[in-house]
């Protein structure tokens, strides 16, 4: 199952996409890399509010929800063109 984040009044075409989720492995893109460095700036929760994240159904998750789902995963990133495990943290 693909997720994407966009903001509040984005549609899902101008969306990042954040990973693709298969047999509880996150392969997460670019949307992913952009969500771990909004979670690291001081007034992030200013931006969390703004920010949806929707999957492929268009079902809606809160960024816990989300966030919940990589804690419970393996998740897998791209940097360049290889992709390496990391263990995701907040």
């Amino acid at each position: 199952m693909k997720f994407y984040i966009l903001l509040e009044h984005e549609t899902l075409n101008e969306a990042l996409e954040l990973g693709d989720l298969s047999f509880n492995t996150f392969y997460g893109e670019t949307g992913l890399e952009a969500l771990e460095k909004i979670l690291e700036l001081q007034d992030a929760s200013k931006l969390l509010k703004h920010l949806i994240i929707r999957d492929e159904k268009s079902k809606e998750y809160t960024v816990d929800e989300f966030l919940d789902i990589l804690e419970t995963s393996n998740v897998f990133t791209q940097k360049g063109k290889e992709r390496k495990r990391e263990k995701w943290r907040i």
